[in-house]
């Protein structure tokens, strides 16, 4: 018991002395400061940061198309599990198989001091002849209506990046997405 109470009054003061106001001021050289507890002599103002914005994961719309579909068999008790011809053929199947991102692999690090560097595609089966690819970098599009599966992309910034590639049709309707892959750019300081 006495543990428990213990416990309890560290937490109480671990968390009391966690919740606190945020501070902006402006430093001698005009730069904006944070922080917890702000000089007496300067002007400070609370800071209230925005909420953090949490988008949702890619969720392919003919995955539950196809589980519907399929439950719907099983319910149906005059229907067996195997769809007859006619049905095969009014089902609309996908018409790649695998798509993905080969090079860069994930959690590479690329040296490119220019900010240039290549991505590698592979599709299965090959490209329609109606579809293009679209190539998406830290969410942005950047490439758009290609025909190539090898594609450059130019001056990226130092740092980490998040890359995935789409197949759209002549409608724009998204057919497959490749895999998202993490990478890191290495260039030269300009300092």
């Amino acid at each position: 018991m006495r543990a428990l109470i213990l416990i309890f009054t560290f937490m109480l003061i671990f968390f009391t002395s966690a919740v606190g106001d945020i501070y902006s001021w402006k430093d001698k050289n005009g730069r904006t400061v944070y922080g917890d507890d702000p000089p007496e002599n300067i002007v400070s103002k609370t800071f209230i940061p925005e909420p953090l914005m949490i988008v949702p994961s890619y969720k392919d719309p003919t995955e539950d198309e196809k589980n519907a579909a399929q439950e719907e068999k099983l319910d149906d008790g005059n229907k067996t599990e195997e769809a007859t011809d006619d049905e095969k053929e009014e089902t609309d199947e996908p018409p790649y198989a695998t798509f993905k991102i080969t090079y860069p692999a994930k959690d590479d690090v690329i040296r490119a001091n220019n900010g240039n560097i290549f991505i590698s595609l592979e599709l299965s089966p090959t490209l329609a002849a109606s579809d293009r690819v679209f190539v998406y970098v830290n969410g942005k599009k950047v490439v758009e209506n290609s025909k190539a599966l090898s594609v450059e992309l130019k001056q990226l910034d130092r740092g980490k990046h998040s890359i995935f590639a789409v197949v759209r049709n002549d409608k724009g309707d998204v057919l497959i997405n490749s895999n998202t892959v993490t990478f890191s750019v290495l260039r030269n300081s300009t300092i």
